[in-house]
């Protein structure tokens, strides 16, 4: 079984922000598979099960906000007993290009709090990623908790997509580098 984990905050006002990409990601995913997220209080997040091929996934939202997103996160992969190599973070990144996507096996959170806390939890650099560009501003905080403009959502847009593919490959237990090399484009 793997865990993907859409990164978020859990109120409304952030529901179409730059910083809750993660949250969009695993939303479409799981409309799209036709699955719904319901509360689980002992994980701290709004779970929903994924399946494809046979193969077996957990999507998880944490509802602890951004920066305490790896209690919610460690919560289930202790109760499901899930490996670390089984776990794919997927969370907004100033440093990535607006309509590009990018994918580690490893490295430090670049500053992104949501990220930093899971890597502190976790006790490890070595989680997988899905980093998806945001674009950048002068005053960071008030960014990424704002909206995407008309034209920035025609370029986001086909990201969620493309991170469909990867997360439905990921799950299938393709190899990641094989994903690195495939979709870690500019």
């Amino acid at each position: 079984m793997k865990l993907i984990v859409g990164l978020g905050n859990p109120d409304k006002k952030y529901a179409k922000t730059r910083h809750n990409v993660g949250y969009m990601i695993v939303d479409g995913l799981a409309e799209q598979e036709k699955t719904k997220f319901y509360y689980e209080q002992k994980f701290l997040g709004l779970v929903a099960d994924y399946n494809i091929n046979g193969n077996k996934a957990i999507l998880l939202k944490p509802v602890t906000y951004m920066n305490l997103s790896g209690r919610s996160v460690v919560k289930v992969i202790n109760y499901f007993k899930i490996p670390i190599e089984d776990v794919l973070i997927i969370y907004d990144d100033a440093d990535v290009n607006l309509g590009s996507i990018k994918l580690r096996l490893t490295g430090g959170s670049g500053g992104h709090k949501g990220m930093e806390d899971i890597i502190n939890n976790l006790h490890t650099k070595d989680i997988k990623r899905l980093r998806v560009g945001i674009g950048k501003d002068e005053n960071m905080i008030d960014f990424v908790l704002s909206k995407f403009s008309k034209a920035e959502r025609k370029i986001i847009e086909p990201v969620f997509d493309t991170s469909k593919e990867v997360i439905s490959e990921f799950v299938k237990g393709i190899d990641f580098h094989l994903l690195m090399n495939e979709f870690n484009r500019s």
